[in-house]
């Protein structure tokens, strides 16, 4: 079955707040950097290794989006649902746990 734009299950795919919420509060102060004098060398280390983790957890969830923006773009085609490897249907306890899935079990790599 291929399912449409207005599924269930797609449906909280685009409302999953920790994928696409407001970027600014996940990250307030990504624009702000440490600059190399904010003080102590250790506090300096602190916020390098902080803004490190922001921009690893920040890439993160970009990847999740584009996956997402995907799954969206899939339904306006109307093969949302299909694996994109092999064209099977994707069962739907898989879409349900992972919704921007755009594979089916068999056709990830392991």
């Amino acid at each position: 079955m291929v399912y449409g734009y207005n599924d269930a299950t797609t449906y909280k795919a685009t409302r999953d707040p920790k994928v696409k919420g407001d970027w600014d509060a996940v990250f307030p102060s990504m624009e702000h950097a440490p600059s190399g004098s904010s003080g102590a060398l250790e506090e300096s280390a602190d916020e390098v290794e902080e803004y490190g983790s922001r921009v690893a957890t920040e890439q993160t969830l970009e990847l999740r989006l584009q996956d997402i923006d995907g799954a969206l773009e899939r339904m306006k085609a109307g093969t949302y649902g299909l694996c994109t490897n092999c064209k099977k249907e994707i069962p739907l306890e898989r879409l349900e746990a992972h919704p921007e899935a755009d594979r089916c079990l068999e056709c990830v790599p392991s």
